[in-house]
């Protein structure tokens, strides 16, 4: 199984955040999970034939923790096409949707402190 995950939670402890600012971002980490589990879900290059690797794209938050992965139970061959293999190039659909998941969670965290230190 593949699998980046990205802690919502070391984010706001930089800061002394209040219910409302974990509210705020806590929203938003499930509404960024969900559209990179759609840009991981579109974006790969394996040619798709019978949509395992798609239906195997996962995203979902626990305890403010942003998780994607391919789930190999479903598609097994879903490490291979991320990875690479022999011939195949690497395809890192996976970590690239985390990577910008990750920097849309920090902008979220630091525009949700700043509406509070702000007053919004």
């Amino acid at each position: 199984m593949l699998r980046v995950d990205i802690d919502a939670r070391e984010l706001t402890a930089l800061f002394d955040v209040d219910k409302k600012v974990e509210r705020s971002v806590k929203r938003d980490v499930v509404k960024i999970t969900k559209q990179a589990e759609k840009k991981a879900m579109t974006q790969h290059r394996y040619t798709r034939r019978t949509g395992k690797l798609q239906y195997a794209t996962r995203g979902y938050v626990k305890d403010m923790t942003s998780v994607l992965m391919v789930d190999g139970r479903i598609a097994r061959y879903g490490y291979y096409v991320h990875e690479g293999q022999r011939s195949w190039a690497p395809d890192r659909f996976i970590t690239k949707a985390g990577a910008w998941a990750e920097r849309e969670i920090e902008d979220a965290v630091l525009k949700a402190v700043e509406d509070a230190l702000t007053g919004r």
